[in-house]
């Protein structure tokens, strides 16, 4: 894990460190504290994150979700109270959004590029695996996978977890303003920016460089952002998004961005509307109040911008 040189000045208060961890960068801006002080909230965060990395990294052998892919199919299991937990979220989010959230389908993501060129196969994949075949015994706070094709793969939960997670501990740390972005597609700020009040997080037009589409002012919220197509170089590849009840990935260039005071709402939504049409998305977003979802998609070099649930 690679950390930079902060960057600190004294006119401002303002403090800026970076390390990487997922696979991505994670930026830390800071406002209004001492350089030592701002020096140990950022490296609370390092903590947490890493702690959590272990926590949830399927790809990590030593993790608990990796201890539960490779044991709760065959038997049941009591992972961390903290993972038990999880799951119970994740469930509610399932049922929230109507079946569309499923953190079961790692082996489908993995499969994800060829997936649409085997119907049989997918429609195998779908019938063993499912949320409702994660089997969470409340009492017994144990897990036991029902089938064959669940593993587990956190990737679009704990992002937005990770980001409540830091804000609860920068508030209770007398850190009242601070901007931190997780790779660019999730960033979560608190209180205001040195140049006035909350601040401005943009979706770029994924087209032309620099372009902004549209710009969020965030007070105390955070903005998730989940894309159906790779972009650049890779554009003609899927993203790693797979529909729970169909199985097929949109070829679109679309992407969606969600704000919300909850980290977690709005990982979970940025990438479930891009699996249902605006109706239905509208019908999703009434259940989680104060959400503002932002669907760009582009058609040729022009992009189209539409509000969900309005």
């Amino acid at each position: 894990m690679e950390t930079s040189l902060p960057y600190y000045t004294e006119e401002h208060l303002l403090y800026h460190n970076l390390f990487r961890i997922m696979g991505t960068r994670i930026d830390v801006v800071l406002q209004g504290q001492s350089k030592s002080r701002s020096d140990r909230a950022f490296m609370a965060v390092k903590s947490e994150f890493s702690r959590l990395d272990a926590l949830m990294n399927r790809f990590d052998e030593n993790s608990q979700v990796s201890m539960l892919n490779r044991l709760a199919g065959s038997r049941a299991v009591s992972p961390d109270p903290e993972l038990f937990s999880i799951l119970t979220q994740c469930r509610r989010y399932h049922e929230l959004t109507d079946g569309l959230f499923d953190v079961s389908l790692g082996k489908m993501n993995d499969n994800a590029p060829s997936i649409q060129k085997s119907t049989r196969e997918t429609s195998l994949m779908l019938e063993n695996a499912g949320m409702e075949k994660i089997r969470l015994d409340e009492e017994e706070m144990s897990v036991r996978f029902a089938g064959k094709d669940v593993l587990l793969d956190l990737g679009g939960f704990g992002k937005g977890y990770g980001m409540d997670s830091i804000k609860s501990i920068l508030q209770s740390s007398g850190i009242s303003h601070a901007f931190i972005s997780f790779g660019d597609s999730s960033v979560m700020a608190l209180g205001d920016h040195p140049a006035g009040s909350g601040w401005k997080a943009g979706i770029m037009n994924v087209l032309e460089q620099g372009e902004t589409v549209f710009t969020f002012e965030l007070h105390n919220e955070s903005v998730s952002t989940s894309g159906l197509k790779a972009i650049g170089e890779n554009r003609d590849m899927p993203a790693h998004i797979v529909h729970p009840g169909k199985g097929y990935i949109s070829s679109s260039l679309k992407h969606i961005s969600v704000r919300s005071a909850s980290a977690t709402d709005a990982e979970v939504l940025s990438t479930v509307l891009l699996l249902t049409d605006p109706v239905h998305a509208g019908t999703i977003l009434d259940r989680f109040p104060g959400c503002l979802a932002i669907e760009v998609e582009y058609k040729d070099t022009e992009p189209r911008i539409l509000e969900l649930g309005r």
